[in-house]
């Protein structure tokens, strides 16, 4: 991942190409990342299935998969694996983008973004007030789901008999070891 000097805003971010590689903004800073691998793209579609229908046949909300901005602020605008608004908060998705914060984002930590994923968007997120954050490790088979406590920080959820469940979703839960199976 490649941060650059200079100030960027959302105008500029909707300037560049697209080639298949994807640009972030935080507060201003350009993060360029390559297309993901394979397993990526793998955890991604089984994490993104079972919230989709969770929350699909629960009439809960809107689940969102990359490509997909989300801008926090003119020179903060990500693009996370996927992500989750409620019903009740709709009003931020825009025909363009999510246009505010939303509930739930899952990142899914690749070898490039890890230290961004882990750090400045860890940061940025509860900042922000996203609820709940999910990072899915695929190199380590490790979920993590990070929830916001009273005081606005993060506090971890525990994993417990290998499933992870979310906070905000009652009921919504992951198998960890098979949302990584036969991943190479």
């Amino acid at each position: 991942m490649v941060a650059t000097t200079c100030r960027l805003t959302y105008a500029d971010l909707a300037d560049l190409p697209d080639d298949g590689k994807r640009y972030e903004l935080i507060d201003g800073d350009l993060y360029v990342t390559p297309a993901p691998f394979t397993a990526h793209q793998l955890v991604s579609m089984r994490f993104s299935s079972d919230i989709f229908l969770w929350t699909t046949r629960r009439d809960l909300g809107q689940v969102l998969t990359a490509p997909c901005d989300v801008r926090f602020d003119d020179g903060t605008v990500v693009e996370p694996d996927i992500l989750f608004v409620s019903r009740a908060r709709l009003g931020i998705v825009g025909p363009a983008c999510v246009e505010g914060v939303p509930d739930l984002v899952a990142e899914i930590i690749s070898p490039s973004s890890r230290q961004v994923d882990e750090g400045r968007k860890l940061a940025l997120y509860e900042e922000w007030g996203v609820r709940e954050y999910w990072l899915l490790d695929y190199e380590r088979r490790d979920v993590r789901v990070l929830a916001l406590d009273a005081a606005g920080a993060y506090e971890a959820a525990p994993v417990v008999d290998g499933i992870a469940r979310s906070l905000i979703l009652p009921g919504f839960t992951i198998e960890v070891a098979a949302l990584f199976a036969g991943l190479r």
